[in-house]
């Protein structure tokens, strides 16, 4: 996700719980705003973080940009701008669920907290 600054972005890891053709739900219980107060509103996120994401889907080695549709304490739906294959979909749907099945980063260290956005 990049800030709308322009000049940072946060790269989350963690767990694609939905996926389809048009769209993903993702989850990762260490957002920058995780810990947020329950009562205040989410939407103001948008004032600092562009609707506009990527997403990597380690699996089938895709990356998807889109649009943030949907956001809470510990998800964020995204739609896709272009579907993706249905058939690389149902392939990564048939996955068994397992922990050897998570994605690990190479770098584990630049993921989930803001970062400068470097342009090269």
């Amino acid at each position: 996700m990049i800030f709308k600054d322009r000049k940072h972005y946060i790269a989350l890891t963690g767990v694609i719980v939905n996926l389809s053709v048009t769209g993903c739900l993702f989850s990762n219980d260490q957002m920058p705003w995780a810990g947020m107060d329950a009562a205040s509103p989410l939407d103001s996120i948008f004032d600092v973080i562009d609707e506009r994401c990527r997403v990597y889907i380690p699996w089938i080695n895709t990356h998807a940009a889109g649009k943030i549709r949907r956001i809470g304490f510990f998800i964020i739906g995204v739609e896709f701008d272009e579907p993706l294959s249905e058939v690389l979909v149902k392939s990564t749907a048939m996955l068994e669920p397992n922990r050897e099945r998570r994605f690990k980063p190479r770098r584990s260290g630049k993921y989930n907290r803001v970062l400068p956005l470097v342009r090269g």
